[in-house]
């Protein structure tokens, strides 16, 4: 199967608008289940002690989950996504974001993953106060309430409009990664992996900033997205990246341990 089919296969089910919220998260009256307010409370709080330890002076402003699970599109694969915002008076916003997604990175590379006990994988970060998401639904973990909750609306494009912008992003972010020097044992410098990395940052930061002017989640850029990550497009490129970060860590290793 090519990437062009992969996300004709997929895009039907980023189109589907459901009746309610996920049953998995919530209950019958739109709260949050108490073992997952739990879960998602302890992760909060190991996440809370790493931000602490790496950017001092930094404040928690709130827990939130957002994303499909959030809203009325969602499928059983969703990811649950936990987020974790934040704001540093001592930093500018571009730094400390930027140091942000750098733990949030290193954190998932060294294998602090999450799951529900039914299955969903917990896919957190940690971004600064004003990077919210565009979903309509937004829900609270520390005050256990909503502070957004979500709507139904519909989407103005069709599954061949969609498929092809996927597409698109998919080959134009293939093409600047080919596009960056390589040494000459196929690594990717320090300087050209953070250029990855914050390519990697503005499609989605594009795809948010589209959908909060137009369309919240039922947005066409925003959906895109979200069939990146639905195919593991997304999450192969942050892997690819990830990657990347570590052949320049182990490459600097003496080729012969020391006795």
């Amino acid at each position: 199967m090519n990437i062009y089919e992969k996300f004709d296969k997929d895009a039907e089910i980023c189109m589907r608008i459901n009746d309610k919220v996920s049953a998995t998260l919530f209950n019958t009256n739109m709260q949050l289940y108490p073992n997952t307010k739990e879960l998602c409370s302890r992760i909060y709080h190991f996440l809370e002690k790493n931000i602490n330890l790496s950017i001092p002076n930094t404040q928690i402003i709130d827990v939130i989950i957002q994303g499909g699970l959030s809203s009325y599109i969602y499928h059983p694969q969703s990811d649950v996504d936990l987020i974790v915002l934040c704001e540093n008076n001592n930093m500018d916003k571009e730094s400390f974001s930027n140091l942000l997604i750098n733990l949030g990175t290193y954190l998932s590379g060294m294998g602090y993953n999450f799951k529900l006990p039914s299955g969903e994988t917990i896919d957190y970060s940690i971004r600064e106060k004003e990077d919210i998401g565009a979903t309509s639904g937004i829900y609270s973990i520390i005050s256990d309430t909503w502070v957004r909750k979500p709507t139904k609306g519909n989407f103005n494009f069709s599954k061949a409009e969609l498929i092809k912008q996927t597409y698109n992003i998919s080959i134009e972010t293939e093409n600047f990664i080919n596009s960056l020097p390589k040494e000459s044992n196929q690594y990717i410098s320090i300087d050209n992996c953070n250029k990855m990395r914050d390519y990697f940052e503005n499609i989605k930061k594009h795809a948010i900033a589209s959908a909060k002017s137009n369309g919240n989640e039922y947005n066409l850029d925003y959906t895109a997205l979200k069939l990146l990550r639905n195919t593991g497009e997304l999450h192969n490129m942050r892997d690819f990246i990830i990657s990347m970060y570590n052949n320049n860590f182990i490459k600097s290793l003496p080729t012969k341990q020391g006795h």
